[in-house]
C-alpha cells in the first residue's frame, strides 16, 4: 500500500521539522510548506491525504484560506492547530477554525499519540468518507483513564481524556466529540454539574456517567440516579468489566463499534 502524504503548513522551521519527523515515523510522507503561497507552488497539482496547518502564519490566519483549499480538495481532511497566547484565545481560535470548516482542531503542544489519532482519522476519511467517532473520557484517576482508553480505542473509535469537567467543557467548545464518559465524583465542579452544563450547551451530545462511590451508604446508587435525572443517556457502576463498558458505549453510539480484546487489569 502506498504511503499517505500529509502536507504540513507551518512557518516555524523548528516545529515543522519536529512534526514532519513524527509524521514520517508513523509511516506517512511529510511535506513542509512555510505558507499557503508555498503550498500553491509546491503541491497544488497533487492531492494530499491530509492538511495539517497552523492557525497563525507570518502573513495572517490560515483559516481565511480554507474556502479555497476546500474548493480545490473537497475530500481532503484538514486539521487546524494553534498554541495561542492564552487559554481564551486558544479556544476562540479553534472554535473559529471549526466553524470555518476544519475537520479537526487541536491545541499545541500535542503528543505523538494525538498526532497518530489525527493521521488514523484522516486515513479513515480518505478510505471510507467518515471519521472515527470520538469518545472523551473524564476522570481524576489516571488508572481509570488508562483502562477505559485501552478498552474503547479501536478502528472505529478514538479516545481522548481529561482529568476534570472543567477541561472537558473547554474541550467541547472546539473539538468534535460524540460521547462523554464522565465520572461523577471529581474535584472542581464535578460530574453532576458538568453533565448539567453539557445538557444546556450540547443537548444532542451523548453522556455516559460512571461512579465508584460507596455502595454501602447508597452514595453510588444515588449519584447514578441523579445523573440519569439530569439527562445522562446511560450510567455504569465501577468497577466494570471491559465487555460492560464496551457494550454501553456501543449502545449509545448506535452500534457498529469494533473492539479488540482488552484486560481491565
Amino acid at each position: 500500500m502506498p504511503s499517505r502524504t500529509c502536507v504540513l503548513i507551518e512557518d516555524s522551521k523548528t516545529q515543522a521539522l519536529i512534526l514532519s519527523k513524527q509524521i514520517c515515523q508513523m509511516g506517512w510522507n511529510g511535506t513542509i510548506c512555510r505558507s499557503v503561497e508555498e503550498l500553491d507552488r509546491q503541491v497544488w497539482d497533487s492531492v494530499p491525504d491530509m492538511l495539517l496547518m497552523d492557525l497563525y502564519l507570518e502573513k495572517g490566519e490560515s483559516i481565511e484560506h480554507l474556502p479555497k483549499l476546500r474548493d480545490r480538495w473537497p475530500n481532503v481532511p484538514v486539521t487546524v492547530m494553534t498554541a495561542g497566547a492564552s487559554e481564551t484565545e486558544v479556544f476562540d481560535c479553534l472554535q473559529r477554525a471549526k466553524a470555518a470548516g476544519a475537520d479537526f482542531v487541536i491545541r499545541k503542544p500535542f503528543d505523538a499519540t494525538a498526532l497518530g489519532d489525527l493521521l488514523q482519522d484522516a486515513e479513515r476519511i480518505v478510505e471510507g468518507g467518515s471519521r472515527r467517532r470520538h469518545v472523551l473520557v473524564t476522570d481524576d484517576s489516571a488508572t481509570v483513564l488508562k483502562i477505559v482508553r485501552r478498552c474503547l480505542s479501536s478502528d472505529s473509535i478514538r479516545v481522548s481524556t481529561a482529568t476534570t469537567m472543567e477541561d472537558t467543557l473547554d474541550r467541547l467548545t472546539y473539538d468534535m466529540v460524540d460521547l462523554v464518559v464522565a465520572d461523577i465524583f471529581m474535584p472542581g465542579i464535578g460530574g453532576i454539574e458538568g453533565i448539567m452544563r453539557i445538557r444546556k450547551s450540547w443537548p444532542d451530545l451523548k453522556v455516559l456517567a460512571m461512579s465508584g462511590g460507596y455502595e454501602a451508604s447508597g452514595t453510588q446508587t444515588d449519584a447514578l440516579k441523579a445523573a440519569e435525572k439530569i439527562g445522562a443517556d446511560g450510567v455504569i457502576r465501577k468497577p466494570f468489566s471491559p465487555e460492560d463498558i464496551q457494550a454501553r458505549v456501543e449502545d449509545l453510539l448506535g452500534g457498529g463499534v469494533e473492539h479488540e480484546a482488552c484486560l481491565a487489569g
